[in-house]
């Protein structure tokens, strides 16, 4: 369908395989070299969890079986590892959302305020200088406390949620794929590659927001590709609907949505050429537009944030003043590149999702390139989406980090997979300069990375 290239899953498996094999290389060479500072044994535990999960899944998914079961399959698995976490945690006399800051501000401010009016609560979180995009998760957790002010049922209440929710947004991105790329078997693989991430297995683990906000997005792309199809209204309001939930999330997101929504809904065969040089022009001159869109648009300082970002390329930097002009953008259009030898708050624990996103990059490329070529009206909209959050990334200085990602790389898996073909000496080249790359972001002189 849409002129994709057929998906071969026998590569797929052998090229999965490969994956798994250098990420576990990596991970005993680095405990072998020895670790820049100190790493608790209950986070190797953590990232042992995650690995055999995701790559159990990862396999599964490349059977036969389909995707409800494999879906059912998913989130029962991640619900067992995620009580064995919990478990874990109670084991070494760790808190009950491991080292996530965010959720424990959440658990606080739900406590705290849980029998005051919501217009209270939301005076309280904007009087602590929370933002708007701050507020959804918040909400959630006042929501539970009014239910039962109990902790534990706080916790556990909220990593029901984001499993069904996961349930539901890979469902949909499921029937997404299938729609635009065509193949079953791609399908699964690209859906599992996203859900089973180890890293969204600690987000819900540990009470953050990024499974509940990513899908949010999928719903909502769904939606308005499928009102392209059918011109079905109830999909057409579903889609805007959920994309003003994003406000409540991360407003940058918001924005871009709705511009991909426009582009989605207005190019045509007829006009697809002249559409995108015009796209291209707003890419050429965004550094121009941005501080408009950023203090007339979004209502945010611009001075604030170019010394936010300033900090964070210098923290990531840590000194090395060589680093500081292409490590963003190396992160951005590579990475964000996986932490094999320091905590890094929680990094350790997720980089087995980073490292698959990192060795993909060059099947996600040539399926950019082939795209473009073609002006491909369906996948278009996609890549400008994508092209916008890496521009917002390096914008913000964030490239390093994975929740910045989050919000794409649904539709990055979505792109690469059925591109993932025997190109034998690219393959390998990619992938040597990629464990170059992670060899050389690991060995620099930073103990905390940003």
């Amino acid at each position: 369908m849409y002129g994709q290239p057929e998906f071969d899953k026998r590569h797929a498996s052998f090229f999965m395989l490969v994956t798994l094999v250098l990420l576990l290389a990596l991970t005993y060479i680095y405990a072998l070299i020895g670790y820049k500072e100190p790493v608790e044994p209950y986070m190797e535990n953590i990232r042992l969890f995650g690995t055999i999960e995701y790559f159990l899944l990862i396999f599964l998914s490349l059977t036969d079986i389909n995707i409800k079961s494999l879906l059912k399959i998913t989130v029962l698995t991640l619900f067992s590892v995620i009580v064995l976490i919990k478990i874990t945690y109670n084991y070494v006399d760790v808190d009950i959302f491991g080292l996530s800051k965010d959720a424990y501000t959440y658990l606080r401010f739900g406590m705290k305020y849980c029998d005051r009016s919501y217009p209270d609560f939301v005076n309280a979180i904007y009087n602590q200088s929370f933002h708007v995009d701050d507020l959804g998760y918040f909400s959630l957790f006042y929501i539970f406390y009014n239910i039962y002010p109990d902790n534990n049922f706080i916790v556990y209440s909220i990593v029901l949620l984001n499993l069904v929710f996961l349930y539901v947004s890979s469902f949909y991105f499921y029937k997404l794929s299938r729609q635009l790329c065509g193949s079953d078997n791609a399908s699964k693989l690209i859906v599992i590659l996203w859900c089973a991430s180890p890293y969204l297995m600690l987000v819900i683990c540990n009470g953050m927001k990024e499974v509940f906000f990513t899908s949010i997005i999928i719903v909502a792309v769904y939606n308005i590709y499928k009102y392209k199809a059918t011109k079905n209204l109830f999909n057409l309001a579903g889609a805007f609907v959920f994309a003003t939930f994003c406000l409540f999330f991360r407003t940058a997101v918001f924005y871009m949505l709705i511009a991909t929504f426009i582009v989605i809904l207005t190019m045509t065969q007829r006009n697809k050429k002249l559409y995108f040089i015009i796209i291209i022009s707003v890419l050429a001159t965004f550094q121009i537009i941005t501080p408009f869109i950023i203090e007339d648009v979004m209502g945010l300082s611009l001075e604030i944030i170019v010394k936010a970002t300033a900090w964070r390329i210098e923290r990531s930097a840590a000194g090395q003043a060589s680093y500081a002009g292409y490590l963003p953008v190396l992160a951005a259009v590579l990475g964000p590149f996986p932490i094999f030898d320091r905590a890094a708050i929680y990094s350790i624990e997720f980089s087995q999702a980073v490292f698959v996103k990192d060795v993909l990059g060059l099947s996600f490329y040539l399926g950019v390139y082939d795209k473009i070529n073609r002006l491909d009206i369906n996948f278009l909209p996609l890549i400008i989406y994508i092209v916008l959050n890496l521009f917002m990334m390096i914008f913000a200085g964030v490239t390093l980090d994975i929740r910045y990602h989050m919000t794409y790389l649904p539709f990055f898996f979505l792109i690469a997979i059925p591109y993932l073909k025997k190109k034998t000496l690219w393959d390998w080249g990619f992938i040597a300069m990629i464990l170059v790359i992670i060899y050389f972001y690991g060995t620099r002189r930073l103990s905390i990375v940003s």
